[in-house]
């Protein structure tokens, strides 16, 4: 496939909110690449970000009035014209040849929804090592999305969870839904982890109130009082900080109780055991005692 076919197929769609530095770094890179359409999402930046972006105008730029935290990625997805996005936060550099992968992936596999791609931190850590070709979730700072199975499991990315647990819940309802969610090494992602925003208060605010709402939206009551236990006594509350999160994490949750009864809906069993087994904070450490995708 030429570059120029996988640019008819493929949008760029990047999510920012208060990160012009980073934002620069990505969006340079991404000029090299000469691609055709790459929309920014800019949730409410009050820093340089709007100066900086008059300085890419080749980008599509999409303000909010407030920031929505991830769920600004659908907005992206949303206005695309192509079939296929790449995801990318604003901190990341996909290599050259990650579109053009994530294209012919797509296109040889009309069961894959989405692609996590092979994430590596700036430090050269490969973030995704050992994962599975199905797993469970992929990463959102990137990843390939198929525009038609976002558009059928709408809303992609439920607006409740901000931060954490995003994929999680769309990937669930995806495999519940009968797509595939796939892994494609080849397609690696520089993820530089930056740490503007991410507080140990917001970051376990945010992890506790993910994990305990994506279990309760999703899982058996067995199941999601499994999950509950391990998010709010498996991980070590090593900072004062990191303890008024997770406080504030489980008030978020007991403010949802009644969005959560309305919105839940069991998942298939296996896929249920799958996510189980399978997933630590949002990483798959280990494959699924059985495929998650359809047929088990």
């Amino acid at each position: 496939m030429s570059a120029r076919d996988a640019e008819d197929l493929l949008t760029i769609v990047i999510c920012t909110h208060n990160r012009a530095d980073d934002l620069r770094v990505t969006l340079e890179a991404i000029q090299l690449m000469k691609w055709a359409e790459v929309i920014v999402v800019d949730n409410s930046s009050s820093d340089a970000t709007q100066d900086l972006l008059f300085g890419f105008p080749w980008t599509t730029v999409i303000r909010n009035n407030e920031n929505i935290g991830v769920p600004g990625f659908s907005i992206g997805v949303a206005a695309a014209s192509t079939p296929y996005v790449l995801l990318l936060d604003d901190d990341a550099i996909p290599d050259p040849s990650v579109p053009d992968l994530i294209v012919a992936r797509f296109e040889r596999e009309p069961e894959a929804a989405a692609i996590a791609c092979h994430v590596v931190s700036a430090s050269g850590v490969v973030v995704t090592r050992d994962w599975p070709d199905c797993p469970v979730l992929f990463w959102g700072c990137g990843a390939g999305v198929r525009v038609d199975a976002a558009r059928r499991t709408e809303p992609m990315f439920y607006p409740k969870l901000r931060l954490h647990g995003t994929e999680l819940d769309w990937c669930i309802r995806l495999y519940s839904a009968g797509y595939h969610v796939v892994y494609e090494a080849g397609a690696r992602v520089t993820h530089r982890f930056s740490e503007v925003n991410r507080s140990p208060r917001r970051r376990r605010r945010s992890v506790t109130y993910g994990s305990i709402r994506f279990a309760w939206d999703h899982f058996s009551v067995g199941g999601a009082l499994r999950a509950t236990w391990r998010a709010l006594f498996s991980r070590r509350v090593d900072s004062v900080e990191a303890l008024i999160g997770w406080v504030q994490g489980l008030g978020d949750v007991l403010k949802d109780l009644g969005d959560i009864r309305q919105r839940r809906s069991v998942v298939p069993r296996h896929v249920e055991d799958a996510y189980l087994a399978a997933v630590w904070e949002y990483q798959p450490r280990r494959a699924p005692r059985h495929p998650v995708g359809f047929p088990v």
